[in-house]
């Protein structure tokens, strides 16, 4: 187990929304049941692929095992409902990654996307000293965008033709949000 508990943080605001870290034991069939869902992962990485609890657990096992990702749970008033990764993580660089689904469809457009991106952001550049945050959205995708920039990311470019997706190149919307010091002046 000690292996898998790189990190113990549980992250909270004064909101219904928290971050639990996720645990190979915490995969159950509704999280595969979100993977293999087009209506949650249809506008990323994983429309297409098909998932099994296996698959996803051995995915969960090697992320937390690995010194440059975390994933949590989403959780929404206590009850599991997505999960975000924090990945890529650089200390040289002093940045990361952020990716997230929420699972749950029937709460979508609810503000618990930018909660939870809001919630890891503010850890990553305060806790971990991150200097820069980014994510690489789907210009099919509006949607994210909008829970990103919620959570303060802005568009730093547009990766033309950067990704295949549904038979043909899409657009990358290439977001970005800093840590904020004193001297800054934007």
């Amino acid at each position: 187990l000690k292996q898998y508990m790189q990190h113990k943080v549980i992250l909270h605001d004064s909101g219904l929304v928290s971050l639990d870290p996720l645990l190979p034991e915490h995969v159950k069939q509704t999280y595969v049941d979100w993977l293999n869902d087009d209506a949650v992962v249809g506008q990323t990485e994983q429309a297409g692929r098909r998932h099994t609890l296996d698959t996803v657990r051995t995915y969960v096992k090697e992320n937390i095992s690995t010194p440059n990702a975390m994933l949590w749970r989403i959780l929404f008033d206590g009850l599991h409902v997505g999960n975000i990764r924090l990945s890529g993580i650089t200390r040289v660089h002093c940045r990361a990654t952020i990716a997230l689904i929420v699972g749950d469809v029937s709460l979508h457009n609810q503000g618990i996307g930018s909660q939870a991106i809001s919630l890891l952001s503010d850890h990553a550049l305060s806790c971990l000293k991150v200097w820069k945050l980014t994510a690489g959205i789907y210009a099919t995708n509006p949607g994210s965008r909008r829970t990103f920039e919620k959570a303060q990311f802005h568009l730093e470019a547009v990766l033309r033709a950067h990704a295949f997706h549904s038979g043909h190149f899409v657009d990358v919307w290439q977001m970005a949000r800093f840590a904020q010091h004193k001297n800054d002046t934007k």
